[in-house]
């Protein structure tokens, strides 16, 4: 009787003992948008950690990422669909298991000059660099409005958005993409906003999202399905409890307004964040659509690309089935 309670009891103590947490490296990008509060909520509420995930948070560009990624020095990478197909040209065996956001947030600021779109006809709009999310969203724009990009319009590259908001506060140019942060420092500033992308109807774009190396969706599945796991309980925890939200913003940008805060808070929460982080079949489509605009050199490549095999959804609903579904 003794016998059987002494292993009754070791028993429980090998069920109770806590398993070391795993180890996992995961980027993030755009270190002014709202799309990373998910990832920053996980991470500050401890949320990775009660998945048994040890993460380390790395900000870097996905540039700097990717070789990172096909090194096996990190398990997922931050990117947004150009970036994955371009890599996929490259030669590389990568896919997308999650999107946090696929709506555009590229805002068109103008200088006082300018009262509407159609008014920026034969003037400069900035962008970061051609072929960038900038670029994309300038010319989404532009052709909504009838004007055709590089004819109409010239398009300066001022390589970072900050730079584009300080063009445009010193009238060097008359138009200019902004997002995240810069929204805000551009409408304190006194510039003025004309358009933003995601009130164009019927668009949409795979942006801060995670790539993995095809291996790692067998190899490491259960560790991505943990991740993806956190990222959904961080933006209901979000949702309830926003001060969560405004502690992890400030932790990993430094911002301390409290308007910038609710602003950049609401973004994510009310306009861009997707819940259930699935990527989007028609997003990739966009992308392909404009990189054969912009890389003309691979046009042909590219429409022969399986698109539908650069994404992986199964994950995702493999973590919905298992926490009883929901939307």
């Amino acid at each position: 009787m003794l016998a059987t309670r002494i292993v009754t009891f070791i028993t429980m103590l090998i069920v109770a003992a806590p398993v070391s947490a795993q180890k996992l490296r995961a980027s993030y990008g755009g270190f002014n948008t709202s799309s990373n509060i998910p990832p920053w909520v996980a991470y500050d509420a401890g949320l990775f950690k009660r998945n048994g995930l040890d993460v380390e948070q790395i900000f870097a560009s996905s540039s700097l990422m990717m070789p990172a990624l096909m090194n096996k020095e990190i398990l997922l990478a931050d990117a947004n669909a150009f970036g994955l197909i371009n890599i996929v040209l490259g030669g590389a065996d990568l896919v997308m298991i999650a999107a946090r956001s696929i709506k555009l947030e590229g805002v068109l600021f103008v200088t006082a000059s300018i009262k509407k779109v159609d008014d920026l006809k034969g003037k400069s709009l900035g962008i970061t660099r051609q072929g960038s999310l900038t670029d994309f969203e300038a010319r989404t724009i532009l052709r909504a409005h009838g004007l055709e990009p590089a004819r109409d319009v010239v398009m300066v590259q001022l390589v970072s958005s900050a730079a584009v908001r300080l063009a445009l506060e010193r009238g060097i140019i008359q138009g200019g993409i902004l997002s995240g942060t810069e929204v805000f420092l551009a409408i304190k500033s006194g510039l003025r906003k004309v358009e933003a992308t995601a009130d164009l109807g019927g668009l949409e774009f795979n942006r801060s999202a995670y790539l993995v190396r095809r291996s790692s969706l067998t190899q490491e599945r259960h560790q991505l399905k943990n991740y993806l796991k956190s990222l959904i309980q961080a933006y209901d925890l979000a949702k309830k409890e926003p001060v969560r939200a405004y502690k992890a913003i400030q932790r990993f940008t430094g911002i301390t307004d409290p308007e910038s805060l609710a602003l950049t808070y609401k973004a994510c929460m009310e306009q861009f964040c997707q819940r259930i982080p699935y990527v989007s079949p028609k997003g990739m489509e966009f992308a392909a659509k404009f990189l054969k605009e912009t890389r003309p050199e691979v046009r042909t490549r590219l429409e022969t690309m399986e698109l539908e095999k650069l994404l992986d959804n199964s994950l995702l609903k493999e973590v919905q089935n298992e926490s009883g579904g929901g939307s």
